[in-house]
């Protein structure tokens, strides 16, 4: 969403206009991957979603595209459309220590793509086993 914003930013620099209302005039559509940053355990899976909006509110069948673009598990990507509250997720499965990098995009109204800001997940090892090292004693038993 930043890149959409920016670039409304400096259109609307060109144009004149200034503060909030350059926002509101050149940029209805917002268009955000969430969560931004995750730490998952390798062999889990990870899910992101996009949500859709036009001046706040949610657009459903909006096709959105997702990729993991970069990192050891990169290559995952899907497709899928908004639901009514603007949303659409993706999900994939973590096979490698290391951190992803993970995008989604869809067309806008004036058919442009519009992609969200990278999010990240890094995958970690699973947690050792732990050993149950209690003893039991009974009472009457040699030593007690």
């Amino acid at each position: 969403m930043r890149r959409v914003l920016a670039a409304c930013a400096a259109a609307a620099a060109v144009l004149g206009i200034q503060g909030e209302a350059a926002g509101r005039a050149l940029a209805p559509f917002t268009f955000d991957l969430a969560p931004d940053t995750a730490t998952q355990t390798v062999g889990d899976t990870h899910y992101v979603t996009a949500t859709v909006t036009d001046s706040g509110r949610p657009l459903s069948q909006r096709l959105v595209m997702f990729e993991v673009i970069a990192g050891p598990n990169a290559g995952p990507n899907g497709e899928g459309f908004t639901d009514g509250n603007g949303q659409a997720s993706f999900n994939y499965l973590g096979s490698t220590l290391g951190t992803d990098t993970i995008e989604a995009s869809w067309f806008n109204p004036q058919e442009e793509t519009t992609y969200t800001d990278r999010v990240q997940v890094t995958w970690v090892q699973p947690a050792p086993p732990t050993a149950d090292l209690s003893v039991s004693l009974s009472p009457g038993a040699p030593g007690v």
